[in-house]
């Protein structure tokens, strides 16, 4: 909800403009939606101690939970879709608010000069950010985050992952570490070209 609400303040301060490729280095006109916006990003990438750590691993340590191929194959692919993501949304980030503005004039041809959106927008996203950052943690206290659904589903006995669990978060932070890597080394470190 915070990186919507933050590409909706993106959106509005560069005059509805949709298309990244005539972003870049918003971060220094709209510091609070660039910390906002990369709480959520750290989150959705599942990068501890932020939130999604605590829903994400777990999901990819059940994923390698049975017997024959079927851990293995589901296993995989949840890695490579924890890679996969950690790339497109490294992007996003990258794109939008580091590297290079390529931003130049608004459609009546006045410049382009971006800031950051009033409260109205940046409270919302400073409360949202605080869950990125927090939430999760509060809730793995006590199992409590993996267990508010038992009531209506059900006990679900535990079962070990094929994989031990410490090798798997390792395989997956490294997935995810090099799929920032490969963004930044294309959208931020390179300059990025306005026309596709």
């Amino acid at each position: 909800a915070g990186m919507f609400l933050g590409a909706g303040s993106v959106m509005h301060a560069m005059d509805d403009e949709v298309d990244m490729r005539r972003f870049g280095g918003l971060a220094k006109h709209m510091k609070i939606t660039w910390l906002t916006f990369g709480a959520g990003w750290l989150a959705i990438l599942g990068l501890p101690p932020f939130s999604g750590f605590f829903s994400k691993d777990p999901i990819i340590e059940v994923a390698f939970v049975g017997e024959g191929w079927r851990p293995w194959a589901f296993g995989t692919v949840t890695l490579l879709g924890a890679g996969l993501t950690a790339f497109y949304m490294s992007r996003l980030f990258f794109m939008t608010f580091h590297g290079e503005k390529r931003w130049g004039t608004r459609s009546d041809g006045s410049p382009q000069q971006p800031k950051e959106v009033p409260a109205l927008m940046t409270v919302p996203m400073i409360i949202l950010a605080i869950g990125s950052v927090a939430l999760g943690g509060a809730l793995a206290i006590g199992g409590a985050f993996s267990s508010w659904l038992t009531p209506v589903v059900g006990e679900s006995p535990h079962q070990d992952p094929v994989l031990p669990t410490a090798a798997i978060i390792a395989v997956n932070l490294i997935l995810v570490l090099l799929g920032i890597f490969l963004a930044w080394r294309q959208y931020a470190a390179a300059p990025v070209p306005v026309e596709a």
